[in-house]
């Protein structure tokens, strides 16, 4: 078969779960006999370029990194994204299987796709389930998890309130603004764009409405994000579960190291600097726990981008400065190994429905326990208190308790986590549903 992998980022130049994940299954579709080529929109470029990554083909083609409104709201294609179009035709796949909705890669490269006779598969990864949730995080005024129902006056007031407007100012600027629908596409600057927002919202429950349609099949990496999906009215015929797995056999930490109890407990986030994925929630947790506690905490996720140095000054700030803490760089994926190695526990205290998280499920398969928000991916990897701990998405009260506890009692808690550690499934076992789904797509003509 000739399948084409389309995500909205790609290497060298951006690192990501989904990424890896993508450069995964496409090794693997490869080394089985099948024709794979990964195809990706690149900013502010000129024209389409063609390179090889481990191996695979990769097509990239531009858009403008200056984009209109209805550009940004992939009302419209940009210009760029003919390209792609004229690939999908030159190319003729037997399967287009999208990661990413984003500006270039959206529904109008689905329909191009498939009037080049193409199956579509989507793979669902970040919390927003394609175009069910604007905020990007499913969670309602970024507070508690939202039941996920697409709702106009509900899901624009949550966006614009996640843009910096008070919730009672969002919710009363949506109201006036939502009877008069496509209008306010035509009021130019910051005003018109939050009072275009409801005409977003609606265009983006359309999207979907045209998706249950034109894709074969819908791919979640967690059950949660599934059953949101199918009460939004995605077809149940059309939805799949295909969880995530990890890319090779990992060396498990012994579990009776560290549990002497005269050592200092080593915790980490591991990942992207983001207040979504619950990095001042530690912080915060660490601002609680006695200063006597036997604990270092290291963010490993600096990197050199503004937002990312941002957030490493709140996490500074929010943990009092605390000696404890440390921020360090992010690692390349390839020497990820030496940074598990050093820790007893990974914390995930994400803020929005994870697909995974990648690195949760990682540092599971090296025998290390994890403690993460009580939501999608998480909930699914996680046995309460058998081989990690959940808590409430953001009560960091409740995290710094159960750290308390680990430090109290290392052998009750990481010593029994790390025996009954998650049987992690293999990225071949994810590689093997895919083709049995492409070949079941394929055949039903």
């Amino acid at each position: 078969m000739k399948i084409i992998q389309a995500i909205g980022w790609y290497f060298p130049d951006h690192i990501g779960g989904t990424e890896v994940y993508v450069d995964s299954i496409s090794e693997k579709l490869l080394k089985a006999g099948h024709e794979i080529i990964i195809v990706a929109p690149y900013a502010g470029g000129l024209a389409p370029r063609e390179y090889k990554y481990n191996g695979v083909k990769v097509f990239r083609y531009p858009v403008d990194d200056k984009l209109s409104r209805n550009e940004y709201q992939n009302r419209v294609s940009p210009v760029g994204a003919r390209f792609l179009h004229n690939f999908f035709i030159k190319e003729s796949p037997d399967i287009v299987h999208f990661h990413s909705f984003v500006t270039g890669l959206s529904l109008p490269e689905v329909k191009a796709a498939k009037s080049a006779g193409a199956k579509i598969i989507v793979t669902f990864h970040l919390p927003s389930i394609g175009y069910i949730c604007q905020r990007g995080t499913l969670f309602r005024w970024g507070k508690q998890l939202c039941d996920g129902i697409l709702e106009v006056i509900k899901c624009s007031s949550c966006y614009l309130q996640s843009r910096g407007l008070p919730k009672t100012v969002a919710y009363a600027v949506t109201l006036v603004s939502a009877p008069f629908g496509r209008l306010f596409l035509r009021v130019p600057g910051a005003l018109g764009t939050a009072l275009s927002i409801p005409s977003l919202i609606s265009y983006n429950k359309s999207i979907n409405n045209e998706l249950f349609v034109l894709v074969d099949k819908f791919v979640f990496l967690n059950q949660q994000s599934l059953d949101i999906f199918k009460a939004n009215g995605a077809p149940a015929d059309k939805l799949f579960l295909n969880s995530l797995g990890v890319d090779r056999v990992y060396i498990r930490k012994n579990a009776d190291n560290n549990l002497a109890g005269n050592a200092p407990l080593k915790v980490a986030y591991v990942g992207r600097l983001s207040e979504i994925k619950g990095v001042l929630i530690l912080a915060k947790a660490v601002s609680v726990l006695p200063k006597e506690l036997q604990v270092s905490v290291d963010f490993v996720g600096l990197s050199g981008n503004d937002s990312c140095s941002r957030i490493a000054g709140k996490i500074k700030k929010i943990s009092k400065y605390d000696p404890r803490v440390k921020i360090l760089p992010m690692v390349d994926h390839d020497e990820i190994d030496s940074v598990f190695a050093a820790y007893d526990l990974i914390c995930c205290p994400s803020l929005c429905l994870e697909g995974g998280p990648t690195v949760a499920i990682e540092a599971q398969a090296r025998g290390i326990p994890v403690i993460g928000s009580n939501i999608g991916g998480l909930r699914d990897i996680i046995k309460q208190d058998i081989n990690g701990f959940l808590i409430t998405p953001g009560d960091f009260r409740s995290l710094a308790n159960i750290i308390i506890r680990v430090i109290n009692d290392p052998v009750g808690t990481i010593g029994r986590w790390k025996k009954d550690c998650f049987k992690v499934r293999d990225m071949s076992e994810v590689v093997s549903q895919y083709l049995n789904l492409y070949q079941d797509v394929k055949r039903n003509n």
